[in-house]
């Protein structure tokens, strides 16, 4: 990406996302698996998320998987009407279906605070 004349902001976002998923899978295996004190940090920054942290995590997770299948730009109004309601069904069963994004999403708000 360096060596382009000018800046691929989505392609470097996608990078990073990538080396993200790559660290969370490892903050996974190393620290969720056997409950080390950065688990219990992580447990305690996601409880104290609480909702707002998890529809936060939620909006990210279906933001990422929208731009991924169906190739729309970012953001809520590209994407099917049945989800732009992140409390709604649609929304909810994405969520109990992929519970490893919305984490992935809720440790990177972690990363970021």
């Amino acid at each position: 990406m360096r060596g382009l004349d000018l800046v691929d902001y989505r392609g470097a976002a996608e990078l990073k996302l990538d080396i993200l998923a790559l660290l969370y899978r490892d903050f996974c295996d190393r620290h969720l698996a056997f409950g080390t004190g950065r688990a219990r940090e992580f447990r305690a920054f996601t409880a104290a998320g609480g909702d707002l942290l998890q529809m936060h995590a939620r909006f990210d997770a279906l933001d990422r998987y929208f731009r991924a299948t169906l190739g729309v730009a970012s953001g809520w109004l590209s994407w099917p009407e049945e989800f732009r309601d992140v409390n709604g069904n649609a929304a909810a069963r994405f969520a109990a279906a992929n519970p490893g994004e919305i984490e992935f999403h809720a440790y990177f708000a972690m990363a970021r605070a």
